[in-house]
């Protein structure tokens, strides 16, 4: 107790003196000592800086006033060597006693990953920090291959450039750390990270103690791990000769773990494409089996709107520390305001750990819904959602349109409405459509259901309306579009001049010239009560298409339209009888014979409207 004199230490067992050999993990020690008894729930063991739990302390037969204390010498200390040993009892250290801990030195901690080169941007953040940092981001990661727990207390980490001989410390492991068996522990070069985040798998992390942090090289480097008494313990080089690249934004790791070579983790079998997988296996699951507890509950969506009468649903997970679905809770929902609903249904998937709560919205109103679970020890609320219950609206099973039926010209319209019937037959006011066409090439409408003519043949027009249960109901009308184009007239073959009268009597469009091109005419009439649009319309002969009307060409009822084949005819002359006349550049009609045409372009093709051969 006075911190003087010497002292013995002997196994237990043989009563011999050290080297003690820790190997099989039965080395029982006893340590002869003055001045503890005093303190017996104070005392501990110091071996080489590590406090060691004595297991006993009784009074020696052989020795009056001496203490025998006995303690288990831990396996992992197997090949320490030299050491010194001490009690401390009731605050206070005895003299130190040397000992020599033999047994072949542990080397079941490996380097199993190392990353120089963060990737950039946040994919780079791999100490889950939020930031990406070229440095704080480095880590190295070891792993304890052995059966038994292994204290690194006092431990290094080194670096030395590759194939030298200068070594830096990098971090000093703390009093009290242990690698569990069969686990990894992980040290970053920094930053201000949650070291019980999911992503690490329950492994420790750490920072590393140094300013400067690991300083991990992209070039190349050797990590040195040793123990307390400077003996190496392993190592790892990447860089230089080794093949190794410490530079391609990604981690250097073992494939597979623990026991194989290292290699890109990109190109790792089960890695996945992920560029590291610090704290867990390259395939992201965990080092050892962990324990979870409810840590966190989950309920979604964070809204839902609903109307009287239906139902809305929402769904609960639970998750343990490490972020994995817990499967086997119970859950409870909770409703702020059970006038506007009621929990109708809860459904439990115990595959996924998902739970369905489904409710009946009875009343208008808003509620909110909370989800609480418990494992039969600890219980867990989740944050609120939201329910908006509305009164629902009435149901709409027919929507009618009038008129049912209608014929027009094309570019003429027609005045469409709709209107709305529940299951009763009793129209429903306030009722808001969306107008549409089965085909826009014959006709058009608008939002207001006025629809217009734009081709020829037959279309529906559609009204469109939300039943109030989710789904539309529509009516429909049926516009026929025509084009009452007959052909009136035609001349092929421009009579000769008759040089003997002063009349030309070839000349069919009045302008003063006999023409056998220009004179040639096609007559056409609007045979209908309607005006009829006819842009577009082609007039064609039996070699093609010999003239096409202008867009915004308008047919009144009743009136002929003219088309020559040139010339410059005089559009007000009394003589065409307020015809419309259009030239073309030439109609070719044939004097022996030929066959002309009206078209109208739809859908891809060109559709007749009238048609005569003559000859």
């Amino acid at each position: 107790g006075d911190g003087l004199g010497d002292g013995v230490i002997l196994d237990a067992l043989t009563g011999q003196p050290s080297p003690f050999d820790p190997t099989d993990g039965m080395r029982q020690l006893k340590v002869y000592a003055t001045g503890a008894r005093n303190a017996p729930f104070q005392i501990s063991v110091v071996i080489g800086g590590r406090l060691v739990p004595f297991e006993s302390i009784t009074h020696s037969a052989q020795t009056p006033g001496v203490d025998e204390i006995f303690f288990q010498l831990p396996r992992d200390l197997r090949g320490a060597g030299a050491v010194n040993l001490s009690v401390r009892a009731a605050r206070r250290d005895s003299n130190p006693v040397n000992l020599t801990i033999a047994g072949e030195f542990s080397r079941d901690i490996f380097i199993n990953e190392a990353l120089a080169d963060p990737p950039d941007g946040i994919a780079g953040d791999a100490n889950h920090d939020g930031v990406r940092s070229g440095t704080d981001d480095e880590f190295i990661e070891l792993v304890n291959a052995q059966a038994d727990d292994v204290n690194i207390s006092g431990w290094t980490v080194k670096t030395r450039a590759v194939g030298g001989t200068t070594e830096t410390t990098r971090h000093v492991f703390a009093a009290g750390t242990v690698i569990p068996a069969h686990d990894a522990l992980v040290i970053f070069g920094g930053g201000s990270f949650n070291p019980n985040h999911p992503a690490f798998g329950g492994a420790r992390v750490i920072a590393a103690s140094t300013a400067g942090g690991l300083s991990l090289t992209n070039a190349g480097l050797t990590i040195l791990i040793r123990n307390a008494a400077g003996n190496l313990i392993t190592e790892f080089s990447y860089g230089g000769a080794t093949g190794l690249d410490g530079n391609a934004n990604q981690s250097l790791t073992r494939a597979p773990d623990v026991s194989g070579n290292f290699m890109l983790h990109t190109q790792a079998a089960g890695a996945f494409g992920r560029a590291f997988s610090p704290g867990t296996l390259l395939d992201g699951t965990f080092f050892a089996p962990r324990t979870g507890h409810l840590s966190s509950v989950s309920l979604a969506p964070a809204s839902r709107n609903c109307f009287t009468g239906q139902q809305a649903q929402f769904t609960a997970k639970a998750f343990d520390q490490f972020n994995r679905p817990l499967r086997f809770l119970n859950f409870a929902f909770d409703l702020s305001n059970p006038s506007a609903a009621m929990v109708e249904a809860v459904r439990v998937d115990r595959r996924t750990g998902i739970v369905t709560a489904t409710l009946r919205c009875t009343n208008a109103g808003t509620t909110e819904l909370r989800a609480t679970a418990t494992d039969g020890i600890s219980a867990l609320t989740s944050t609120a959602v939201m329910l908006n219950v509305t009164t629902a609206p009435p149901v709409i099973s027919r929507v009618e349109v009038s008129p049912d039926s209608s014929i027009v010209n094309r570019g003429n319209t027609q005045q469409f409405t709709a209107r709305a019937f529940d299951a009763s037959n009793q129209e429903i006011s306030g009722v808001a459509f969306v107008w549409s066409s089965s085909n826009s090439e014959i006709a058009t409408v608008d939002a207001n259901g006025l629809a217009r003519g734009a081709g020829l043949g037959s279309a529906a027009i559609i009204a469109t309306t939300s039943n109030g249960m989710g789904g539309n109901v529509s009516g429909q009308a049926i516009l026929s579009v025509r084009v009452p184009l007959v052909i009136n007239e035609i001349l092929g073959d421009v009579p000769p001049d008759n040089l003997a009268t002063p009349a030309i009597e070839g000349d069919a469009n009045r302008d003063g010239a006999r023409d056998s091109g220009d004179d040639e005419f096609l007559e056409l009439f609007n045979n209908s009560a309607q005006p009829v649009d006819i842009s577009g319309i082609i007039i064609a002969d039996a070699t093609g298409n010999r003239y096409i009307f202008p867009q915004n060409t308008i047919l009144s009822s009743g009136r002929a339209v003219i088309i020559f084949g040139g010339g410059s005819p005089p559009i007000n002359d009394p003589a065409f009888g307020g015809s419309m006349m259009v030239t073309a550049s030439s109609l070719g009609l044939n004097d022996t014979g030929d066959t002309v045409q009206v078209k109208i372009p739809l859908g891809g093709t060109e559709l007749i409207i009238a048609s005569i051969t003559y000859g």
